[in-house]
């Protein structure tokens, strides 16, 4: 929102009178990467940023700054970067969301938070409505609400306040990963097996479910091998049980380049 000839205006994209302008553009610029608008590997300067918000670049820069100390841009020389992953970063990351995604999940299950199933469950339809809409940004947005939500569930403070951080820094890879509908499919389904566990307390379930999740994002996302050591690498054992469906894709999807990427885009 901002000032035009004493009259204020459209308050969808704009920062508003009241909170510091810093904190605001900083939340502003966090949206624009949790729905997509700013992509992995897109490059953007102060004064674009300062435009599209309606303020001067002080508060834009002021943002900037804490969001590459956060992790989730770069600074360059002739301006930011939303870091584009490479395999080696994706599989990293991958790798540290199965160490604690399905955790998260058991301690969301155990914790009988009705608020915290009405807020996924709230989501959930959300995202499935993007999903058959073919609305990107709807669903994007609605899986990060949904991710938040089972986070917020988990009683180990210290394990949820990690899995926030990894979360934040994952936005715009995930974001990638979520273009190809398939791959959408595939969350819908886990998520609908997810929140049924969660709903009736299934801690060890709900946790290998998202551990089954996670193995399926490997074997598209890195191919047979990498997914292979990944999985070594963390421990982790591939089940075979009633909350597999065999009608989902899981056939190895190598990555493309980020330069690939960047040229489709």
């Amino acid at each position: 929102m901002q000032l035009e000839g004493g009259e204020l205006k459209d308050a969808s994209r704009k920062a508003v009178l009241g909170r510091s302008l810093r904190e605001q553009v900083y939340d502003l610029i966090r949206g624009d990467l949790s729905h997509g608008r700013l992509a992995a590997g897109e490059r953007f300067v102060e004064v674009e940023l300062a435009a599209r918000y309606g303020v001067s670049r002080t508060p834009v820069r002021e943002a900037l700054f804490q969001l590459v100390n956060d992790g989730l841009i770069v600074s360059e020389e002739r301006g930011y970067l939303v870091p584009p992953d490479d395999s080696r970063s994706f599989a990293d990351r991958l790798e540290v969301h199965l160490l604690l995604d399905p955790k998260v999940a058991f301690y969301a299950a155990q914790s009988g938070d009705k608020d915290g199933v009405k807020r996924m469950t709230h989501a959930f339809e959300g995202l499935r409505k993007a999903h058959k809409a073919g609305k990107f940004e709807a669903f994007v947005d609605a899986s990060h609400e949904l991710r938040v939500a089972m986070r917020a569930m988990c009683r180990n403070v210290a394990l949820r306040r990690c899995a926030m951080l990894v979360e934040d820094q994952f936005l715009a890879a995930r974001n990638e990963m979520f273009r190809d509908p398939a791959n959408q499919a595939i969350d819908v389904h886990y998520t609908q097996l997810l929140l049924n566990a969660i709903r009736k307390g299934a801690a060890v379930e709900a946790e290998q479910i998202v551990r089954n999740f996670m193995i399926t994002v490997s074997d598209r996302t890195l191919g047979e091998e990498e997914s292979e050591r990944l999985l070594q690498r963390t421990g982790t054992q591939r089940s075979s049980n009633s909350y597999e469906d065999k009608s989902i894709p899981t056939t190895p999807r190598p990555r493309p380049s980020p330069a690939r990427r960047a040229r489709s885009r």
